[in-house]
């Protein structure tokens, strides 16, 4: 035999070698896998069977809330409040732009091709 057959014997026999401790390097993480998915799945059941909602609060904690809330607006309020003896909200400095009367249409801001021109 010449050198030939035999390297490429020895490459067939080592490039199998190789593959057969993929294939089951690859099982044996699979089950890993599987063993860890079925773990996940009974702490699941055993951990949660109501869901996660939360409890109801109790009555004092909802008075507390509206106290706080009662007073957030008082606060807010008083921040809002008139100045400089004016009342209402703030004015705005933009005065809004109204286009002419039409000629055509007896509205204000009509959208006919008249009103445009003009």
């Amino acid at each position: 035999m010449s050198a030939m057959p035999i390297a490429l014997l020895l490459t067939t026999a080592a490039t199998a070698a190789v593959g057969v401790a993929v294939l089951r390097t690859l099982q044996g993480l699979r089950r890993q896998v599987a063993a860890l998915h079925h773990e996940l799945a009974a702490s699941r059941a055993t951990t949660v069977p109501h869901g996660l909602v939360p409890a109801a609060r109790s009555a004092s904690d909802t008075d507390e809330i509206r106290a706080a809330v009662a007073e957030a607006l008082a606060e807010e309020r008083e921040r809002s409040s008139p100045r400089h003896g004016r009342s209402g909200p703030p004015r705005s400095r933009v005065t809004p732009r109204t286009r002419p009367r039409c000629s055509v249409c007896p509205t204000a801001n009509c959208s006919c091709p008249a009103s445009r021109t003009s």
